[in-house]
C-alpha cells in the first residue's frame, strides 16, 4: 500500500478505535452505576443505566457500519481484515456487557427492602475486578500492547471463584432466613451477571490475540 494510502487507512482505523473505546467507556460506567444502584437501592441511578442501553445499541451499529465501509472502500488484507472483523466482534461483546449492566440495574428496581449488607462489599469488589479486566482488554485493543492478556485470563479464574463462593454464601443465608429468598435469588443473579462480564472481557482478549497472530484461541476459563 502506498505511503499516502496507508496514512489515510491508519487514520480510518484510529477513528474506529475511538468509536470502540467510546462504547467501552459507556458500558463500563453502566456496570459501575448498576452495581451502585443495587447496593444503594437507588432507583433513579438504575433508570439512568436502563436509559443508556439504546445509546449502546446505536454505538454498536456505528462500529459495524464503519467496519463494513472500510472493508468495502479500502479492500484491506491480512492483519487489517482481522482487526476490522475483531472490532465488530468486540462491539458485540460490549453490547452484551451493556445488557448485563441493565439486568443488574433492574435488580435495584425489584429487590425488596434494603440490600443485604453482608454482600455489598463483595459485589462492589467483583464489579471493580471485571471492570478492570474490561478496561485492560480495551486498552490492549487500542494500543496493540498485549502484555495484559494473561492477567485478564488469570483474573477471570479469580472472578469465577468469587462467584462460586458468593453463590454458596447466599444460598446458606437463604436457608437460615427464608424471608431473604427473593432478595437472595436476585443477588445471586447480580453476581452471575458480573461473572458473565468477566467472560466478555476474556472474549475480547481472544479477539486481540487473533489480530496479533491470526490464530483462533480459546483462553482457559474455569467454570462452576
Amino acid at each position: 500500500m502506498p505511503e499516502a494510502a496507508r496514512k489515510h487507512f491508519d487514520e480510518l482505523l484510529e477513528g474506529l478505535k475511538a468509536q470502540v473505546m467510546e462504547m467501552g467507556g459507556l458500558v463500563d460506567k453502566m456496570v459501575a452505576d448498576s452495581v451502585k444502584a443495587v447496593v444503594r437501592h437507588d432507583d433513579a441511578l438504575a433508570r439512568q443505566v436502563l436509559e443508556r442501553d439504546n445509546q449502546v445499541d446505536s454505538l454498536e451499529l456505528e462500529v459495524h457500519s464503519t467496519c463494513i465501509a472500510i472493508i468495502a472502500r479500502e479492500a484491506p488484507v491480512a492483519k487489517d481484515v482481522r482487526f476490522l472483523t475483531s472490532a465488530m466482534a468486540i462491539a458485540i461483546e460490549l453490547e452484551r456487557v451493556g445488557d448485563h449492566a441493565v439486568s443488574i440495574a433492574k435488580k435495584a428496581l425489584s429487590v425488596p427492602g434494603e440490600f443485604p449488607s453482608g454482600f455489598a462489599a463483595e459485589l462492589l469488589r467483583m464489579a471493580d475486578r471485571v471492570r478492570a479486566m474490561l478496561t485492560g482488554a480495551l486498552r490492549a485493543f487500542a494500543t496493540g500492547e498485549v502484555s495484559a492478556l494473561e492477567e485478564i485470563v488469570a483474573a477471570d479464574n479469580e472472578v469465577d471463584v468469587t462467584w462460586k463462593e458468593a453463590r454458596r454464601r447466599i444460598k446458606e443465608a437463604i436457608r437460615q432466613d427464608l424471608e431473604m429468598l427473593d432478595a437472595g435469588y436476585k443477588l445471586i443473579q447480580a453476581f452471575h451477571q458480573l461473572e458473565y462480564i468477566g467472560d466478555n472481557a476474556v472474549a475480547i482478549a481472544e479477539r486481540i490475540e487473533f489480530v496479533r497472530t491470526g490464530n483462533v484461541v480459546r483462553f482457559s476459563r474455569a467454570k462452576f
